[in-house]
């Protein structure tokens, strides 16, 4: 299906037939804001996002927007809105997204969310706004999305629990030459706000990867599932995401 993978990271470009300011789906993690923008280089990290595909075949999209804060592609069903999650436990159920091929590359983007209303991801290329639109048929051409593979990057983790914690081995490939990325779990329950707790960083060697060692003192109250979730995410849009069992009781 189109170029939205497992664990790739892609750029979304609204298919909206109304002129406008940008085009491209962007992620505002330091806001927990989304709009669309003309360009997916320079300053526009965020308009690349990372994809997670479950056993049920439903996908989470998280931005890989070089500013930390909050990631996960959120539909709020209730009232039409979309926005970013800080992850995907209770009560994100908007969180959850089922993709569908219309056309070579070329996809819709539906919200899972539990609460009825609005579903369709809906880019307005009018005023760079983005929501929820109730159907793919017209006039709400901005349900289409053209996907394009930005890279395929990859993260594993090895924990190895102790009496105070654990220690996390994380190794990543296919980030950006020379650059850092910042690490962060995702997923604590009872974490304030949902906000992802920082690790530190690693420097990425020139082949792209890297291999970094965290000490994890945390209070063991994270239930056996779900797992929690490591991202890195370095300075130039390329993020993916690995799970730990550091954290369990």
């Amino acid at each position: 299906m189109s170029q939205i993978t497992d664990g790739a990271v892609v750029t979304l470009q609204c298919q909206g037939q109304v002129p406008g300011p940008g085009t491209f789906l962007d992620g505002l993690t330091e806001t927990g804001g989304v709009k669309l923008s003309p360009r997916t280089d320079g300053v526009f990290t965020g308009t690349h996002w990372q994809c997670s595909e479950d056993a049920n075949g439903a996908f989470n999209l998280a931005c890989a927007g070089a500013i930390q804060g909050v990631r996960y592609l959120d539909g709020r069903t209730a009232n039409g809105t979309v926005g970013l999650a800080g992850d995907t436990l209770p009560p994100f159920s908007g969180t959850k997204w089922r993709i569908l091929e219309v056309s070579p590359n070329v996809v819709t983007i539906r919200c899972l969310g539990d609460i009825p209303g609005k579903t369709f991801l809906d880019g307005r290329t009018g005023d760079g706004s983005v929501g929820l639109a109730p159907s793919t048929d017209r006039p709400f051409t901005g349900t289409k999305w053209l996907v394009a593979l930005s890279v395929n990057p990859s993260l594993t983790v090895t924990t190895r629990r102790n009496q105070l914690g654990a220690d996390l081995d994380i190794k990543g490939a296919g980030f950006t030459s020379g650059d850092a990325a910042q690490i962060v779990a995702e997923g604590i329950i009872g974490r304030t706000d949902h906000a992802p707790l920082a690790l530190g960083f690693a420097n990425v060697d020139a082949s792209g990867g890297f291999s970094v060692t965290f000490t994890v003192r945390f209070a063991p109250v994270q239930p056996n599932n779900p797992l929690v979730v490591i991202r890195a995410t370095d300075h130039h849009g390329v993020s993916a995401v690995g799970t730990t069992a550091g954290f369990t009781t």
